[in-house]
């Protein structure tokens, strides 16, 4: 029973871990996503 919790709260980690993982690369995709079209409308005009 005990090793089981254990195994649950790790997993619990593994996937909060993940979630900060996903939206901490989605925030720098948008960052450079921006920062390039950015980039992009100076070259244009």
């Amino acid at each position: 029973m005990k090793s089981f919790f254990n195994l649950s709260l790790v997993q619990k980690f593994k996937v909060v871990w993940d979630i900060v993982i996903v939206s901490e690369t989605a925030e720098e995709k948008q960052k450079k996503v921006a920062l390039s079209s950015y980039l992009h409308l100076k070259a244009v005009f």
